[in-house]
């Protein structure tokens, strides 16, 4: 799907048989979000939460990936099912997503 909306070329086909398959309101942030993605080429930020074990050496314990948009920033994160979602950033993913032992969220972030 990456390489896909990479291409300006086959962008509007890419986008027309995402979008028939989804409900008339989800069709516009479905569009803003690939033409994000297509915007950036395709390249996504990754951010990844590590914990240490009795040796010292990091394990991974979640990952999620962000893209940067003109109107929005998305984030993709795995659910309970360890499927990706993809949903808008917001303070309440963050607080999920990051332990409040690691990072205390601003609550002046929207």
């Amino acid at each position: 799907m990456l390489e896909e909306f990479s291409d300006v070329e086959h962008l509007c086909a890419a986008i027309s048989r995402w979008t028939s398959q989804l409900t008339v309101a989800d069709i516009q942030a479905t569009s803003s979000f690939l033409m994000d993605l297509n915007t950036r080429k395709s390249r996504i930020n990754t951010m990844m939460v590590l914990a240490y074990n009795q040796h010292n050496n990091p394990e991974p314990e979640d990952i999620c990936f962000f893209i940067p948009g003109k109107q929005n920033d998305w984030v993709l994160a795995r659910n309970e099912d360890n499927r990706f979602n993809l949903e808008l950033t917001s303070k309440a993913f963050l607080k999920t997503f990051i332990p409040s032992y690691i990072f205390k969220i601003n609550e002046a972030i929207g």
